[in-house]
Formats: C-alpha cells, structure tokens, sequence
C-alpha cells in the first residue's frame, strides 16, 4: 500500500486534470502488483535448487509434460497476440480477479465492454487451445510413427 501510495505521489505530474482518479490509481496500483509478482517468481527460482526436479513416480510421462509446456507457452503466445484492449480485459478480470465494475472503472470503459472484450479473449483463446489440441500427434493415441518418423502417404 505503501509503495502505491509512493508511486502515486512520483507520477501526481502526469495525471491529466480533471480525468478520473481512481482508474489512474488502479492502473499505477495494477503495475505494482504484477512487477511484485514477477519479482517474486523470479526470486523463487533462484532460490529453490529443487526446482523443475520432480519426483519421478508422480510425475506425468516425459511427452505429456512436454505437451503440457508447449500448450502453456501456446496460449501464453495467443494472448499477448491478442489486441491490447482484449488482452487488458481478459487479463484483469480473469487474471488478476478484479470485479467487471472494477475493471471497467481500470480501462475507464463501460461494464458492458468489459464484459464483451473479456469473453472474445477467452473465446480467441480457447479456439487457439482447440488448434493446439487438433495439431498434438497422437503417439499415445496408438500412432505406429512417433513424431519424427511419420511416413507420407501413398
């Protein structure tokens, strides 16, 4: 609270007079916490040695971790090739958990648009997950080829 409050104060010369408050303050507030959270995560790695070491009887099958990755950083792609207006709305009401109504007053749009903007991205998102899914070879499926080994057809 305390830093918000701080950056709040630093950056009083670029806020526009007579523009709203709260949303200026919510997005300072907002930048914070994810530069927090990357913090952390960051420092976390570095100070767990263990990390990425699984146990190997709970650990799922090598290719289905490596699908399970490849997914992860597929839909991580879509999402930032989304159009920044889908992506903020996606982001702060399915990511960071703000309300619609708190996000709306964030992106200074209304309820509404929020609503509208944050479904598209999850419906752009869940169709790029459907093509990712489509697009898995099926060596467990029962595929005579692995992957590499695929034979053209006849």
């Amino acid at each position: 609270m305390q830093q918000a409050l701080l950056q709040i104060h630093f950056a009083r010369d670029h806020f526009a007079r007579g523009a709203a408050v709260l949303p200026w303050a919510y997005a300072i507030t907002r930048r914070l916490v994810i530069d927090v959270s990357r913090r952390r995560a960051r420092e976390d790695l570095r100070a767990d040695p263990t990390h990425g070491a699984e146990d190997v009887s709970s650990a799922a099958a090598p290719d289905e971790a490596l699908h399970r990755k490849r997914s992860e950083a597929a839909v991580r792609r879509e999402l930032l090739a989304l159009p920044p207006a889908l992506r903020e709305a996606f982001e702060l009401v399915k990511v960071e958990g703000l309300s619609v109504a708190e996000s709306a007053e964030v992106l200074g749009i209304t309820r509404a648009m929020v609503k509208i903007r944050a479904h598209r991205a999850t419906v752009a998102l869940r169709k790029a997950e459907l093509r990712w899914e489509r697009a898995r070879p099926t060596v467990l499926g029962g595929d005579p080829h692995p992957v590499g080994e695929r034979k053209a057809p006849p």
